[in-house]
């Protein structure tokens, strides 16, 4: 399985690995900058994801945010980085729900 290749960043395009479940059942566990192990996959977003708090303690993507089936909603498709910055603005209006005059929101 091949991974995105880190080295060559793209302007305005924030990456994030997903750790699957301990028990290879291939579940969505963790969404983290980086996987080393129990690499799921990893999206790309033009959003940064913000810290999570978690009852009293506070959750980022540099130590890991954990995740459940709510926290998903995965579409069943592959794109590359370029078919996905061309297809942005086509899957925000699909997926977003207007937050206020002329900005979104990610329906989740």
């Amino acid at each position: 399985c091949e991974r995105l290749n880190r080295n060559l960043p793209i302007e305005g395009v924030n990456y994030y690995d997903i750790r699957h479940d301990d028990e290879c059942r291939g579940d969505m566990a963790q969404l983290k900058d980086r996987v080393m192990v129990n690499h799921w996959g990893t999206v790309i977003s033009k959003e940064r994801f913000e810290p999570r708090e978690v009852g009293d303690k506070i959750s980022t993507t540099a130590e890991g945010i954990d995740m459940d089936e709510s926290d998903y909603n995965y579409l069943g498709e592959t794109l590359s980085v370029s078919e996905y910055l061309e297809k942005y603005d086509e899957l925000v209006r699909e997926y977003c729900e207007p937050k206020e005059e002329n900005n979104l929101e990610m329906g989740m």
